[in-house]
C-alpha cells in the first residue's frame, strides 16, 4: 500500500514539475488578441457616440424648426397686422417689418372709427453674420442652433398685381413669409454637425 501511495505522489510531483508558464509566443498571441478586442470595443464606443450625437442633433433641429415657425405665427397673430414690408435684404441681414397700423374704437354717437395714434411694428430679422433669427430682438431658437449661409427669409406676394413686395417698394396688406433655413447644431466643444434644410411658410 505504501508503495502504491509513493508511486502516486511521485507521479503528482512529476506532473507539477512539468507545468511551466506562458511562452513568449503565447504571450504575444494573447496581447494581439487583446488588442483586436480593444480596437473593436473602441470602434463600437465611437459609433455609439456618433449615433447618440446624430439622434440628439436630429431631435434638436426638428424641434427648433417647428418652434421657429410657431413663435413667428404666435407673434403675428397677437399683433394682428395690417401691413408687411421687407425693408432690407443685404449680404449682412434681411429685415421685415410687420405693422399693426390702427385699433378699432367707438367714437361719439357709437360710430366705429380707426384709431391710428398707436401703431406697432414688429421686426423679423435674419442676421446673416451672427447666423441668428430674431423677432423684435429676441432670439427665436437655441443659441446652439446656427442658421448657415445659403439660408433665406423672404416675402411672397399673395396678389402680385396689387402689391409687389421688394425693398423700398410697396407696403402690402398681406403676404407670405417664407423661411428656407439651412440649420446646423453646435456641440459643446465647438464642432458643428452636418446641416439640414427646412422650409416654412407663414401667411400674414
Amino acid at each position: 500500500m505504501n508503495n502504491i501511495w509513493k508511486k502516486l505522489m511521485q507521479k503528482w510531483r512529476n506532473r507539477q514539475s512539468d507545468q511551466s508558464g506562458l511562452t513568449i509566443i503565447e504571450l504575444l498571441i494573447s496581447i494581439a488578441i487583446g488588442s483586436v478586442v480593444m480596437v473593436m470595443l473602441m470602434q463600437m464606443l465611437v459609433m455609439n457616440i456618433r449615433t447618440q450625437r446624430l439622434v440628439e442633433f436630429e431631435n434638436m433641429v426638428i424641434d427648433q424648426s417647428y418652434l421657429l415657425g410657431e413663435r413667428i405665427q404666435a407673434n403675428v397673430f397677437n399683433l394682428q397686422p395690417h401691413s408687411i414690408e421687407i425693408v432690407e435684404d443685404s449680404p449682412t441681414q434681411t429685415v421685415i417689418h410687420i405693422t399693426h397700423e390702427y385699433d378699432i374704437t367707438v367714437g361719439v354717437g357709437n360710430v366705429i372709427i380707426r384709431d391710428y395714434s398707436n401703431p406697432v411694428t414688429d421686426i423679423l430679422t435674419y442676421d446673416k453674420v451672427n447666423q441668428q433669427l430674431t423677432y423684435n430682438g429676441n432670439l427665436l431658437h437655441s443659441s446652439k442652433i446656427k442658421i448657415e449661409n445659403g439660408s433665406s427669409v423672404s416675402l411672397i406676394e399673395i396678389d402680385p398685381d396689387t402689391c409687389a413686395i421688394e425693398p423700398s417698394n410697396d407696403i402690402c396688406d398681406d403676404g407670405i413669409i417664407r423661411l428656407e433655413l439651412i440649420i446646423s447644431y453646435e456641440y459643446s466643444e465647438g464642432n458643428r454637425s452636418d446641416t439640414r434644410t427646412f422650409v416654412t411658410t407663414i401667411i400674414v
